[in-house]
């Protein structure tokens, strides 16, 4: 028997350009916590951010090179702690350069798996049904390699460490179970923001908080965790991309809040979001025999159900042969309704899946469709 054929019939393809971080740079003192601790900042592919205490130190992120160095330079014998914000690869990779002594770390709870099993997320053969993905595509992006945390971070809960209480606030949008961690120290209130935002009310980047493809839930999510923010009436922002953020934070959380709800009334689609009824997906499609399955022409037929759009239609000739264009339904919803075809509306043999492009919910089920109907 001949093999179905799948056909490209159109793609665009950009290629990215090699990601350039900033040189890495002297650490920079940036606060006095008093009773002699200090804050000290690295630059590099994230900001790394040390609180030092006589010769012990606990570390927030680890994207620069040279922070275990310059600390034992310094004189410092331990960092007892590494806190990840995120599981992001630019915030973990360069951790094994951040331990001194027995260093532990933490981080996200909600993401323990994209810090433990990274590969789990990182498939050469999505499915629809993965974890973090949107339609076979990932919005997730760890480091290659496993990170062993020692403990894992819930909202609330609180980070103790040589007298000082670092608070867990829940910073979800910009990654599925980001942190912040607010510090009380004297007259600061600091927040350690990671990539909620940068300095001047600006979004670190948009294509991290695609969560579902048009309907802003990792918007919504990142409004209402600047929210969060808003409430703790922060002295002092510490993201982790560009520059420090002391003038006004206060006044640029309000303003990015603002921003976000902008884009996000912009940016859903032209819809009602989960209300939307099979007649107002189209206006030409007939019911059939088969469930959920409209008829556009006399032998052109989509799935037709309210608020679904699998990308899948299928042209049926009269001698049961048949041309599929797109196949990102469902292997067990796809097998059934073909089935149903093959008795209700005369379907034989697929000779053909012609995907548009190259997304996942175009063109997961085409190998299935060629292994199964071919």
């Amino acid at each position: 028997m001949k093999k179905m054929q799948i056909v490209i019939v159109s793609a665009a393809l950009s290629i990215a350009g090699l990601l350039c971080f900033p040189a890495a740079a002297e650490p920079e003192k940036i606060l006095d916590l008093g009773n002699g601790r200090s804050v000290y900042r690295w630059l590099g592919s994230c900001a790394v951010y040390g609180i030092i205490d006589g010769d012990s130190a606990l570390v927030i992120d680890a994207g620069n090179t040279h922070v275990a160095k310059d600390l034992k330079d310094a004189g410092i014998k331990s960092i007892d702690w590494i806190l990840f914000t995120h599981h992001h690869r630019e915030q973990t990779w360069l951790h094994g350069q951040c331990k001194i002594a027995e260093t532990k770390i933490a981080a996200p709870d909600a993401e323990r798996d994209l810090f433990e099993k990274p590969m789990d997320f990182r498939k050469i053969m999505p499915s629809l049904n993965d974890r973090f993905s949107v339609y076979g595509a990932s919005f997730v992006r760890p480091w290659i390699k496993p990170i062993h945390l020692d403990r894992t971070l819930k909202p609330g809960e609180v980070v103790e460490w040589h007298g000082l209480q670092l608070r867990c606030i829940d910073s979800r949008g910009h990654s599925p179970g980001a942190l912040s961690y607010a510090l009380q120290a004297g007259e600061h209130r600091i927040v350690f923001s990671g990539d909620t935002l940068r300095d001047g009310s600006q979004l670190v980047t948009w294509f991290d908080s695609e969560w579902d493809y048009g309907y802003g839930e990792g918007l919504k999510a990142l409004i209402e965790s600047v929210g969060r923010l808003i409430g703790e009436n922060p002295t002092i922002l510490l993201p982790s991309h560009g520059p420090i953020i002391n003038k006004d934070p206060l006044g640029q959380l309000t303003t990015y809040k603002q921003r976000l709800e902008k884009l996000l009334k912009l940016y859903v689609r032209g819809y009602g979001i989960g209300t939307t009824a099979p007649d107002e997906q189209d206006l030409v499609s007939k019911p059939t025999a088969v469930e959920d399955i409209g008829q556009v022409l006399p032998h052109l037929y989509k799935f037709k159900k309210k608020n679904d759009w699998p990308n899948f239609a299928i042209l049926i000739a009269d001698s049961g042969r048949a041309l599929v264009f797109d196949a990102g339904v469902g292997r067990e919803r796809l097998e059934k309704t073909l089935n149903q075809m093959k008795e209700k509306l005369g379907l034989k043999s697929i000779d053909a899946v012609l995907v548009t492009h190259m997304h996942g919910d175009h063109v997961t089920d085409a190998l299935y469709l060629r292994d199964q109907w071919g």
